[in-house]
């Protein structure tokens, strides 16, 4: 219906070497000939001594090669970084308590959330001629909230979520949400006007924000729709102080 269109859209870390370690001596590894003891020359002659010699010889090879391995090893192990694990378990502490902090925050926000959606009340305006007597029958100093929506819109399901835990948190307020098709509204208006939030104060239009989700942010909430409210001049009475923005 044009008049209500109208009236709906012209209202108002990895580890590190310490600077202080002492700085290894290079080494180089030795050759082969450079280990102690020699090969003992053979006293004995002919094919049996030369056999004897031959297996000497490859057993005093084998052992140096044994030691030249575990010298390699050491100097390896010795020349390691190595992390200085109290910096390391220091800085894994800090991360720790990091995000528990941060878990615990959102914990307690989630807390609170669902504590005012269950305190919270929205009212669903059953035709155009409720919705007529509820704007006109508002009570001095009580503030009334209009949600006009349609289905399946997602602007108009975050901000009734968003309604919804603002209802738990204030005072003096009513909540309602009805569909734009029950107030007889041209189908232009439902298609870009939604969502639209209306706000009545003694049975006086003083806010009408026409497709409000133009003006939040995306995956708004009750923050961000208390914040907005307040930028317009929409008083409102919170219970127990519970303004705060957790």
């Amino acid at each position: 219906m044009s008049t209500l269109d109208e009236k709906f859209l012209d209202g108002p870390t990895v580890g590190y070497c310490s600077d202080s370690d002492e700085e290894a001596p290079s080494a180089s590894v030795p050759a082969e000939n450079e280990y102690p003891g020699s090969r003992p020359q053979s006293a004995q002659t002919g094919p049996k001594g030369v056999l004897n010699d031959y297996k000497r010889h490859g057993e005093e090879l084998r052992q140096k090669k044994l030691e030249r391995d575990a010298w390699l090893r050491k100097e390896a192990q010795r020349m390691t970084v190595k992390p200085n694990r109290n910096t390391d378990n220091k800085a894994n502490d800090d991360d720790d308590s990091d995000d528990e902090s941060a878990l615990e925050k959102i914990r307690r926000q989630r807390m609170n959330m669902m504590r005012d959606m269950r305190r919270g009340r929205i009212m669903e305006v059953p035709d155009k001629h409720d919705f007529v007597r509820i704007v006109d029958s508002s009570v001095p100093d009580e503030v009334v909230f209009m949600h006009i929506y349609r289905d399946g819109l997602e602007g108009c399901q975050f901000l009734n979520d968003a309604l919804l835990v603002l209802a738990g948190r204030i005072e003096k307020a009513k909540f309602y949400k009805v569909k734009a098709t029950l107030l007889e509204t041209s189908k232009s208006f439902e298609e870009n006007a939604l969502p639209t939030l209306q706000v009545y104060v003694n049975g006086d239009l003083t806010g009408n924000f026409v497709r409000i989700t133009d003006d939040l942010s995306e995956d708004f909430g009750c923050d961000d729709l208390i914040q907005f409210l307040g930028r317009h001049e929409i008083a409102l009475s919170f219970a127990n102080t519970d303004n705060r923005l957790d």
